[in-house]
């Protein structure tokens, strides 16, 4: 996450995908991990990473939107994301 906050870091991560590595992706693959610092991790790369127009229009070519408000309404998972805000605020 920490090297996505620089902007030579965003720059690489753009050009991941003229090397055939979809970051948005894999991002997106672990936002359902089962560890909710995991989840954290990648929401903060995800809040970094989609201020770039390139990786903006990866997100939406995948279906990000429909992804997140999927798994915010429980989706598929035991937990759903805000239940697990709430358990890490405990």
């Amino acid at each position: 996450m920490n090297l996505s906050l620089r902007s030579k870091g965003k720059t690489i991560c753009e050009n991941l995908n003229k090397k055939g590595i979809s970051l948005i992706k894999v991002l997106a693959d672990l936002m359902e991990h089962e560890n909710l610092q995991v989840r954290t991790h990648i929401n903060g790369t995800m809040y970094s990473v989609l201020t770039r127009q390139v990786l903006k229009d990866e997100a939406n070519q995948l279906g990000l939107g429909e992804m997140l408000d999927y798994m915010i309404n429980g989706g598929g998972n035991e937990t759903s994301l805000l239940e697990g805000e709430e358990q890490m605020q405990r």
